[in-house]
């Protein structure tokens, strides 16, 4: 598994995608 701040970037890009698939990211409508 990855650590430090490889998966932090895999988690952040997720964690944008959820976001803009739901909405709440200002980039996406």
């Amino acid at each position: 598994m990855y650590c430090g701040q490889e998966n932090q970037g895999v988690v952040l890009a997720i964690g944008l995608e959820l976001l803009m698939i739901s909405g709440l990211s200002p980039f996406g409508e």
